[in-house]
């Protein structure tokens, strides 16, 4: 077993992920960067006055190297420190001549300006990213 290294381990952030046939992803609508920019006058921001929220979010973690079977926990962690989303002990494994996704969405996703945490642990090994959400 080894673990992915944290250098090569990429998380990217859309509207939405899907797993596809053939090992292909489809990725929608993907956020470069780590701030994200949103306009609180988009009508599929606040269309009803309800608090802000995207349609969805979705987290595409992609592991190029490493090997091995895992037990996988996910969490995404808004400015508040509240979970918004938790994903506990799953098992995956990577194998050595093949990439692992793992995809994550939240739907809808409540908008608070500030750092989100997202992390996701294969056995005992972390990997850490956060973005950024700021009002325009």
């Amino acid at each position: 077993m080894t673990y992915p290294s944290d250098e090569t381990t990429k998380l990217v952030i859309a509207d939405d992920v899907r797993q596809e046939q053939g090992g292909k992803v489809t990725i929608l609508g993907i956020y470069s960067g780590s701030v994200i920019n949103v306009s609180l006058t988009m009508p599929s921001i606040n269309s009803i006055n309800l608090a802000p929220a995207l349609p969805s979010l979705a987290f595409l973690w992609w592991f190029a190297d490493g090997e091995g079977h895992f037990n996988m926990t996910a969490s995404v962690t808004d400015p508040n420190g509240t979970i918004m989303f938790n994903l506990p002990n799953t098992n995956v494994q990577k194998n050595p001549d093949g990439d692992m996704n793992i995809m994550m969405k939240v739907a809808p996703f409540p908008l608070i300006a500030g750092e989100y945490k997202c992390s996701i642990t294969l056995d005992q090994q972390e990997y850490r990213r956060s973005f950024k959400i700021v009002f325009g």
